[in-house]
């Protein structure tokens, strides 16, 4: 499929009140337990485009969804990562005792969390479709999600490891505030690439339920809410 790269860099400068939406977004990443409103803002964002085919910002309400939401995308982050630390941990322990095995478990662990961080936007779409969290775990829908888009997927995900490199280095560049406008940019890096993602998602889709009947079952869901 041919994803809109422009459209999806520009449509947050389209949306009215963009500018004061942008800041708020910004503003509340800085600060820890906060930050978990910027991150259901993010996800209301994906959700939008997965079921909508909305590019615009949606308002800054209902913000007890908002924060459940971020708190669920905390819940899914630590889902996956936190069994993968312990791993890491207990690998750095035989690395003392039996180096070859520490090795051997860094190296697995590594491409665990790497194979999981590149799947993570589609863990989260599948999350959004179907309501459940326990859905996360579905990783043969999952993978197999990301496999119907594979050319297009690995684009996606290697402009945004570039776009990141790149505004960590010109961040770096500016003394003193480079630190306090990384959360304003990567707030703005968020809304663009979950617009992508959420235009991605619904192509991809091989299962008998739909993304229509995922919508449902999620807006069924208390707290929830698109605008």
């Amino acid at each position: 499929m041919k994803i809109n790269i422009k459209e999806s860099f520009l449509s947050p400068f389209k949306s009215p009140g963009w500018l004061v939406k942008m800041l708020i977004g910004g503003a509340l990443f800085i600060v820890p337990i906060l930050n978990f409103f910027s991150m259901g803002y993010l996800m209301r964002v994906f959700k939008n485009a997965i079921f909508k085919g909305e590019k615009q910002l949606p308002n800054w309400d209902d913000f007890g969804s908002l924060f459940i939401q971020g708190l669920f995308v905390a819940l899914i982050g630590m889902a996956y990562f936190l069994p993968i630390i312990l791993v890491i941990f207990i690998g750095l322990m035989f690395q003392v005792v039996i180096p070859a095995i520490g090795a051997l478990i860094w190296i697995l662990t590594s491409s665990v969390a790497s194979c999981i961080a590149f799947a993570m936007p589609f863990i989260i779409g599948r999350y959004l479709e179907t309501g459940k969290f326990q859905s996360i775990f579905d990783v043969h829908i999952i993978f197999n999600n990301i496999k119907h888009v594979i050319v297009d997927y690995l684009k996606v995900f290697l402009l945004l490891l570039i776009v990141n490199i790149l505004s960590v280095i010109i961040l770096g560049l500016i003394p003193g505030i480079g630190l306090f406008l990384w959360f304003f940019v990567m707030f703005y890096i968020g809304i663009v690439f979950f617009n992508i993602w959420g235009e991605l998602y619904p192509v991809s889709q091989t299962q008998d339920v739909s993304i229509k009947a995922g919508q449902e079952t999620v807006n069924a869901k208390p707290g929830n809410k698109d605008n």
